[in-house]
């Protein structure tokens, strides 16, 4: 029997915090992954939802979480899983099925997932909440239960019960998912130093003539043998100008002789996400204006990075890199006039076109709070995980810029961990001083 990735405990304790924030008289129900076709009868990958791993650590397919509070406040944990099947076992792998999902996972209830309609039914006839995952853009809803929905609204109204309200279940899940507990930062440390060194490798194995996607079958195979079970995110090796587009995914290119070479990748492990770029030259040495703008850069994620802090804002660290990075490219020539009016007209985003930092955990961009345009920012928290990741970026068509810096880009990120007044790197010993 496989067994569940960490102690069966932890995800016991973190449904116990959602039904412990339920409504008395709710019902919570989430939708596992579904496998996704890749082509033909070939499906890429299986990687379970990030909500759904979260709160049962059961990476299996077609799988359904039923959380129940009722109004006397007694509550019930019920998975529905599919049921054990030899001839399916025998070509895709292990199938935990009810009985075992059960005892491993530790819920009072398991049923095969053929079973879930008539057990909802008379689970909803009661409820006056019913929670589901409406704002993720991998929700579950189908067509079949949305049908059966309306089929048991139906039957309440004809014994005059009020229908329940529909709330969405990340306003439940999110808070608990921003705040890492002391488990979820060991793990961290884990991924992210696994990351890191998976990157020393490619700085010190990066070679004029080698290809884009020979860095990213190494990272791969650094971090795979570390112990990451994939990568956080499809990785970004972009060398010379591919640099400059943000989200380079063709990884095909040769890396050439005086170029810098951008890697943004990480890796994932036991549900938890590593996220480092670090950008270096392919034959080991900066130019001189080169080294000036990547040192320009460096000083400025370093001064971002204690910045974070418990009591600041995401919102503003992101414009005092803002403001320090339109500095560097008024000082470049590349923008005129003074620092103060490119922001204002936000001439600045030509060359810093994102965001100076999101939030890291289960994914790569992780979930954050639901956030009203009238209130206030929301201030950084011990045991929140934040990317910090100032960047530049010069098109190579750019006549304003030194023929020297045009198809330059340079990013720097790392993991940091929020901690009172003292941030934490988690990423530090990927290097990144050269």
């Amino acid at each position: 029997m496989r067994k569940p990735p960490m102690d069966p405990h932890v995800f016991k304790g973190r449904r116990k915090s959602v039904l412990k924030n339920m409504k008395a008289g709710s019902v919570f129900v989430l939708w596992g992954q579904k496998p996704v076709l890749r082509n033909s009868d070939v499906h890429h990958p299986f990687r379970q939802d990030s909500d759904f791993y979260y709160l049962t650590g059961l990476e299996e397919s077609d799988s359904i979480l039923v959380l129940e509070k009722k109004a006397s406040g007694e509550t019930r944990e019920i998975i529905f899983v599919q049921k054990k099947d030899p001839l399916l076992e025998t070509w895709e792998g292990f199938l935990f099925g009810p009985d075992l999902a059960k005892e491993a996972f530790i819920f009072e209830e398991a049923y095969e997932n053929s079973k879930f309609d008539e057990h909802f039914r008379s689970i909803y006839i009661q409820c006056t909440s019913l929670y589901l995952q409406m704002s993720n853009p991998s929700c579950r809803l189908d067509n079949g239960f949305l049908e059966s929905l309306n089929k048991y609204k139906r039957n309440r109204r004809l014994y005059g019960g009020a229908l329940p309200d529909l709330i969405d279940l990340n306003t439940l899940l999110n808070p608990l998912r921003m705040i890492k507990s002391e488990h979820e930062i060991i793990l961290f440390k884990e991924i992210c130093q696994i990351s890191a060194e998976a990157h020393n490798v490619l700085l010190e194995k990066v070679r004029p003539g080698m290809n884009e996607r020979e860095l990213h079958g190494l990272f791969i195979y650094e971090i795979m043998k570390r112990g990451a079970e994939r990568e956080a995110y499809g990785g970004i090796f972009a060398a010379g100008a591919n640099a400059t587009t943000l989200h380079y995914i063709f990884n095909d290119q040769v890396c050439e002789d005086g170029d810098l070479v951008l890697v943004d990748a990480g890796g994932e492990r036991k549900g938890l996400c590593a996220d480092i770029t670090r950008t270096f030259p392919v034959n080991g040495t900066f130019t001189n204006l080169q080294k000036q703008v990547y040192e320009e850069v460096l000083k400025i994620q370093n001064n971002m990075i204690n910045l974070s802090v418990e009591g600041s804002s995401m919102e503003d660290i992101h414009k005092q890199s803002v403001e320090q990075l339109t500095g560097l490219m008024v000082e470049l020539k590349l923008l005129s006039g003074s620092v103060k009016e490119n922001i204002e007209q936000m001439t600045y985003k030509k060359y810093y076109p994102h965001g100076l930092s999101h939030y890291l955990g289960m994914d790569v961009h992780d979930v954050g709070p639901a956030k009203k345009p009238d209130e206030p920012l929301l201030q950084l928290k011990t045991g929140m995980v934040i990317t910090i990741e100032p960047g530049i970026y010069i098109p190579k068509d750019d006549d304003r810029a030194p023929k020297e810096l045009r198809g330059l880009g340079i990013r720097i990120e790392d993991d940091i961990l929020i901690q009172g007044q003292t941030p934490v790197n988690l990423t530090i010993a990927a290097i990144k001083e050269y």
